[in-house]
């Protein structure tokens, strides 16, 4: 078991007097009970697996068709364009379902339309060596359009090792979705409340499941208490991290009965409900802090950019947490389609941000393109259909990289140096003869 530090103990002191007040509200409230907790461990990945999958499958017993089903859907695509058909006939869905060689799949959704949604839950337990590729590898071949959805108690990312084994293989980033309890699962879970308003049984039964998600993730409290532990873990970034990791760790061990001397032990489980509060918090709190300095970075460069020329700039702000986050820079003299841009998925608090040219080649020649690149002297380090050349200004998935978001003068540095390159970037490409290269 990992033993936390006197200086962790007193961030987890802090966050469980956020709490304190709160559960004896609960508890006059009567809201302690909850069967779930009562028949089995709260962070028993089986137990949200099997009532997750019952609640997405029509042909279970809630009676609500694919009620549920379509809610699901609708809210974890909403801004992707992968698409589900709910509505045909012959949905199926498994739970814990083995696959030979290629493991066992926490829950599959597929219908009769060549679809497929796998949904990885990963509570606390860490990811197993190529877990998503050998997910991929079960169901590429056997269907037209899949996705996997990475399930967290905060939307945190996959490790680096369950995404890549060599470089061909490989889960890309349009293959899967980071998902999280805290948000998607909460807010359909309370979707599914108010459908199951006729249905006392059912609706009680989702009331309690949504208590105990409420309870794991910390949303049990006020806006006012969360905005506390969130500036709590602001405060004590690299504490926070070095919790949620020992954490895991122990939670992985409680899992396999590993347990060590007891009084080690429950010295340490005594701090799982603070630790649980900022597991589910951390990545929320460090995306914001991501989008902070991107945002400083937007601003540095609307002041910067265009003060002293006739030409009309524009910025287009893409800083939220959706499918992709970033902004992009257009002129007027540009064509559309062609934008110099800073992008990152929106699990951008484990992948890489990048820099570069946006010009898809279904627009412009990228022959002629390149040729105009190199002459002014562009290098071109990477490139993909969108992108004929970009690269990684930060990966925050990374050891080392958070000290960006504490570190005053490394935060300086990093947007200096991020400034300097986009300005060049821009006064290399401003003057391209895009008439030339625009395909018609």
């Amino acid at each position: 078991m990992k033993e936390y530090t006197k200086e962790e103990v007193t961030l987890l002191e802090k966050v469980r007097l956020e709490r304190e007040t709160k559960d004896l509200i609960k508890e006059a409230n009567q809201e302690v009970f909850n069967v779930f907790t009562v028949l089995r461990k709260k962070n028993d990945e089986c137990l949200h697996t099997a009532f997750i999958a019952h609640l997405l499958d029509p042909e279970r017993g809630h009676g609500m068709g694919n009620t549920f089903l379509k809610l699901f859907v609708d809210r974890v695509f909403k801004d992707d364009e992968f698409s589900f058909d709910y509505n045909t006939q012959n949905i199926s869905v498994h739970s814990e379902k083995p696959f030979s060689t290629f493991g066992r799949i926490d829950i599959i959704l597929k219908n009769g339309r060549d679809e497929c949604i796998v949904i990885e839950n990963k509570i606390y337990a860490t990811d197993q060596p190529n877990q998503l590729i050998r997910y991929k590898k079960a169901i590429e071949n056997d269907f037209g359009k899949w996705k996997i959805l990475y399930l967290s108690l905060g939307g945190q990312s996959p490790s680096g090792n369950s995404l890549e084994y060599n470089e061909k293989s490989y889960v890309e980033e349009d293959e899967y979705i980071c998902i999280s309890y805290s948000d998607h699962i909460l807010k359909w879970l309370e979707e599914c409340h108010k459908e199951a308003f006729d249905r006392p049984t059912l609706r009680e039964t989702i009331k309690q499941y949504l208590f105990l998600i409420k309870r794991m993730t910390g949303n049990d409290l006020d806006s006012a208490r969360i905005n506390r532990i969130d500036s709590l873990l602001k405060n004590n970034l690299f504490l926070a991290k070095d919790i949620l990791k020992k954490f895991e760790v122990n939670q992985a061990l409680l899992k396999s009965n590993e347990k060590e001397d007891s009084d080690r032990y429950h010295e340490i489980e005594k701090w799982n409900d603070e630790a649980e509060v900022i597991s589910a918090r951390f990545s929320v709190v460090k995306k914001d802090l991501i989008l902070a300095l991107y945002r400083e970075l937007l601003d540095l460069l609307e002041k910067s950019i265009g003060s002293n020329s006739d030409d009309v700039w524009k910025f287009k702000d893409q800083l939220s947490i959706k499918k992709w986050t970033g902004f992009k820079l257009s002129n007027s003299s540009w064509p559309e389609h062609f934008y110099i841009s800073v992008q990152a998925q929106s699990n951008l608090d484990s992948q890489e941000t990048i820099l570069g040219i946006q010009a898809n080649e279904k627009y412009f020649n990228r022959d002629k393109l390149n040729e105009f690149l190199r002459e002014r002297g562009v290098v071109q380090r990477r490139k993909s259909k969108e992108w004929p050349t970009y690269w990684a200004i930060t990966d925050f998935g990374k050891k080392g990289e958070i000290i960006l978001l504490t570190d005053a003068t490394k935060r300086s540095d990093f947007l200096k140096k991020n400034m300097k390159d986009f300005k060049e970037l821009v006064s290399k490409v401003k003057d391209i003869p895009f008439d030339t290269i625009k395909l018609k």
